[in-house]
């Protein structure tokens, strides 16, 4: 009875609708659109722009490989591993192709290794192939997020299987099996299960991915003994409901303490966020015309702000990029609290270990003490940890705060900043006793 039942499944499986999609889609790809069918839907995409904020899932990812895809291909497992079902599979085409700087022996011998780690990848026992032999080629970071190499046979089957027949002809969607590196989901990213986790391994994770944060490879403060508030307790009854955020660039005010700022915008409260430069030092606008540095991330800022209800501010910088702590900007942040009169300022802390972080603190500390009236100041963390005296439960908010993060795609393709939020907010909640799995810190003066 239950083999029966297992092949009604599979055959109700097998005759299920495929999703495909293709990004950056050659010729040959094209002509697969006429041979679509009743098995399958094939959709097209000029790049990974924006595809993580996508609410589709596929079956198969097919990504015709860019050199500026394959210099932030950490980012490209990433979207792809949120939008490929499990045991989905991801298929690079003309990886063998990229070239980065100019074709040399390098290369070459880069495209060879590449080639025989794919064919070992499931011949040899794991710690023969090791991490070096995957930075070496620039694929190791395909593992981090539930891909597996699979092998040149089962590469072949596959490709093989997903080939169709038009007028006459046989065409085969995925090209060659050397031109194209196939890879298969089978577990989730490591840090979909950080709510899960003991407090050792999370610290254990922590010291490995932020050493520099950690103090004899621990995490310098103890958040046991923090007070648990809620969001609208930052309020006094008698007194407005304006909140104020300085961000020194567009993703901090996220990354710090975007859970509360949700919460509080849930409580009726306006939140103001003051993006205080253009983020333009970002790595991964290294290469951009300047127009392209001022202006990209600023645009992500106002998608941001529309889709969580934050009203936005915004100042300019000089040519340097930098945030400074001038008679200029603190006229400007005066006059901004004066007309706002926010109760609450959230300002990044003044040990942070980002030079504009420290000054956007110091701005604030100039500006308060011309100010007719007290304010809360609740300093928060971004690079580094704090010194904390509170804790909020953010857990309701924080897939939303995680799904905003995806709009700021492009300081995303530098750093991962989903994986060290879901990864920190988990440590602040198991040390600090918050139920739920997601807590934000602060020091509340």
């Amino acid at each position: 009875m239950t083999s029966t039942v297992n092949e009604v499944m599979e055959e109700k499986k097998e005759n299920e609708v495929k999703k495909w999609l293709c990004i950056n889609p050659t010729t040959e790809d094209l002509q697969v659109k006429e041979a679509e069918d009743k098995t399958f839907v094939l959709e097209f995409s000029k790049s990974l722009d924006n595809l993580a904020l996508s609410s589709d899932k596929y079956d198969f990812i097919k990504i015709n490989l860019t050199p500026e895809m394959y210099r932030w291909s950490r980012w490209l497992y990433q979207v792809v591993s949120i939008k490929l079902k499990y045991d989905g599979y991801l298929l690079l085409g003309g990886w063998h192709k990229i070239i980065v700087g100019r074709r040399s022996l390098l290369f070459y011998l880069k495209s060879f290794v590449l080639k025989l780690f794919c064919v070992l990848s499931k011949m040899l026992p794991p710690p023969i192939l090791s991490r070096t032999i995957g930075e070496f080629v620039g694929i190791d970071k395909a593992l981090l997020y539930g891909f597996r190499f699979t092998t040149i046979m089962e590469s072949k089957r596959f490709v093989d299987s997903i080939s169709l027949k038009s007028t006459g002809e046989k065409i085969n969607i995925y090209g060659s099996i050397g031109d194209t590196l196939v890879m298969k989901k089978t577990s989730q990213p490591r840090y979909t299960l950080f709510e899960n986790e003991e407090i050792y391994r999370l610290e254990m994770y922590i010291k490995e991915l932020l050493p520099d944060w950690c103090l004899n490879g621990r995490v310098p403060f103890d958040y046991s003994k923090v007070k648990h508030i809620k969001p609208f307790q930052l309020f006094d009854a008698d007194r407005g409901d304006n909140v104020l955020v300085l961000s020194p660039h567009p993703d901090d005010e996220l990354i710090g303490c975007g859970g509360t700022l949700l919460s509080l915008v849930d409580n009726g409260a306006t939140v103001h966020v003051l993006q205080m430069t253009e983020g333009a030092r970002c790595a991964a606008l290294n290469n951009n015309p300047d127009y392209n540095k001022r202006n990209i991330r600023i645009a992500e800022a106002i998608k941001v702000a529309k889709h969580l209800d934050f009203t936005l501010h915004f100042w300019k910088t000089d040519q340097s990029g930098r945030l400074k702590n001038s008679a200029v900007t603190q006229k400007l942040l005066f006059d901004l609290m004066k007309n706002l009169e926010p109760q609450v300022v959230f300002v990044p802390s003044a040990d942070d270990n980002h030079r504009d972080h420290r000054t956007a603190h110091q701005i604030l500390k100039s500006v308060q003490s011309t100010l007719n009236y007290m304010v809360k100041v609740v300093e928060y963390p971004v690079w580094g940890f704090i010194k904390a005296n509170t804790a909020v439960n953010v857990s309701p908010k924080y897939e939303k705060v995680i799904g905003a993060l995806y709009i700021y795609q492009t300081a995303m393709k530098a750093e991962d900043y989903v994986y060290r939020c879901k990864l920190l907010s988990s440590f602040y909640a198991k040390t600090a006793e918050i139920e739920g799995g997601c807590a934000e810190v602060f020091r509340i003066t």
